[in-house]
């Protein structure tokens, strides 16, 4: 017995043991005979009268080659001796060719980071394991299982998967993108002066994204965004930092605006 997918052909039925009985001087004269007509994936027992199995024609060999089927087949080999009349009605073992039908297409988790790096990609399959790959046709497995991690990558490039059972029936390839999004390069920046306590007016432009403004060199939240932002009032000199941040949340580095307060003259 075996399983193939649907559309494969099986692999030959070979002979264990030749039948014995009658005149040993006779040559014998083999039929095959298959079904697919199966109760609760059992195969049927060929009796005698009941026609549950049909003969193939020119089969008349110990062994047997099934062409490609496309649904559960089962297979019996009669025989004879020359001369006879009648086979011997199911002379030999029942042989079970069970075809099983292709997983479904994975659903598919892409996913994007910024900047040069590995992206970590995933699938799902119904049943069967995922199995990727690097094309959408053709080619070696790269990979199985529900998550990939590619290799570093510098560009948004696209890897293909499937499901594929433990019978090596596959669905179709789903593309599933890892990409690579631009970190935008730090702004130009404007600082600004006034004398005495007071509010101060910075500027920064960004070639790409919007400027996000922040209190501190590293960490801590934003806290303005825009070209523009006007400090709080300040009585002594402060250095604020801006960014550019782009609309997938890739962030250029923070450079330095310094809002100078000079002293009022006595």
């Amino acid at each position: 017995d075996e399983t193939i997918c649907v559309g494969g052909t099986p692999s030959k039925i070979v002979n264990v043991t030749l039948p014995t009985g009658g005149d040993a001087s006779l040559a014998i004269e083999y039929l095959w005979l298959q079904t697919v007509s199966l109760t609760n994936g059992v195969c049927p027992q060929n009796i005698v009268g009941q026609n549950l199995y049909s003969p193939i024609p020119n089969t008349n060999t110990a062994e047997y080659q099934p062409g490609a089927i496309t649904q559960t087949t089962c297979y019996i080999r009669c025989s004879r001796r020359a001369g006879c009349t009648d086979y011997i009605s199911g002379e030999s073992n029942i042989v079970k060719k069970t075809v099983e039908t292709a997983p479904n297409a994975p659903t598919t988790t892409p996913a994007a980071i910024c900047g040069t790096g590995t992206v970590t990609l995933g699938a799902t399959c119904s049943t069967g394991t995922a199995t990727w790959y690097s094309s959408a046709t053709g080619g070696a497995s790269i990979a199985t299982g529900a998550s990939f991690i590619t290799p570093s990558l510098t560009a948004t490039t696209s890897y293909f998967v499937s499901c594929k059972s433990t019978a090596g029936c596959e669905s179709g390839r789903t593309e599933v993108k890892a990409t690579i999004n631009l970190i935008p390069t730090a702004p130009t920046v404007k600082p600004s002066a006034i004398c005495g306590t007071g509010t101060v007016e910075l500027g920064a432009i960004c070639t790409v994204g919007t400027p996000q403004w922040y209190a501190a060199s590293t960490g801590g939240v934003s806290i303005a965004t825009g070209a523009s932002f006007t400090t709080p009032s300040i009585s002594v000199t402060t250095t604020y930092y801006v960014s550019c941040k782009t609309t997938e949340g890739c962030e250029s580095g923070r450079t330095p605006v310094t809002a100078t307060v000079n002293p009022i003259p006595n």
